[in-house]
């Protein structure tokens, strides 16, 4: 697990919104609101990044919060997704299929492919918790947690919760942490607007 924070800058260097005064604002506004206080992207957005209330803190997700793993047949999973090849695919429907012959084994690629296999793929590529990792972990949000005394906010960057497990996830700690995060996008020029899931 890797995590995150957001360094807090002093108010006249060009650009930054995480200020002190900022901090206290969010701090204030999430006492009051129980929600945090989210600045708007600088540019028009064309992304969304959907924070979910957990027990503590927010998943972060791109796309469908939750959305069902689909079931794709091993063609889907290796010419459309890209998770295997159909040589692989082959191979692999040979070695769990005694006695079919090269034709019948082309046939199975239009059935339905193993659930754990699409699970795997659907994990580490295709999954809304995946798709904000990969996105925010391209991005210079701020210094590793601890390394600065001049950073706020905690963002945890997970790539398995255990052994056999393909999930990618971020949590926000906290109200604090997402409007930071917001603000640091906003920062960088990206073109994303942070909205909070409501149940």
């Amino acid at each position: 697990m890797d995590r995150r924070q957001f360094l807090v800058r002093a108010a006249a260097v060009l650009g930054a919104l995480i200020t002190p005064a900022f901090v206290r604002d969010a701090q204030a506004f999430a006492r009051a609101e129980g929600a945090p206080l989210l600045l708007p992207p600088a540019v028009r957005a064309n992304r969304t990044l959907i924070a979910v209330p957990m027990h503590r803190g927010y998943s972060l997700h791109i796309g469908t919060p939750f959305e069902p793993m689909p079931m794709w047949t091993w063609r889907e999973l290796a010419e459309e997704r890209g998770c295997w090849g159909v040589d692989e695919v082959l191979e692999f429907i040979a070695e769990h299929n005694d006695g079919l012959n090269k034709r019948e084994r082309r046939a199975l690629l239009d059935e339905p492919a193993d659930d754990w296999l699409v699970a795997e793929c659907w994990d580490e590529s295709y999954a809304s918790t995946t798709l904000a990792f990969n996105y925010l972990d391209e991005l210079d949000l701020g210094p590793a947690f601890g390394e600065s005394r001049h950073a706020r906010g905690t963002l945890h960057f997970i790539e398995s919760y255990g052994p056999g497990d393909n999930t990618r996830v971020v949590e926000a700690a906290d109200a604090l942490t997402l409007s930071l995060l917001q603000a640091r996008l906003v920062e960088l020029g990206e073109a994303t607007e942070l909205v909070i899931e409501r149940s």
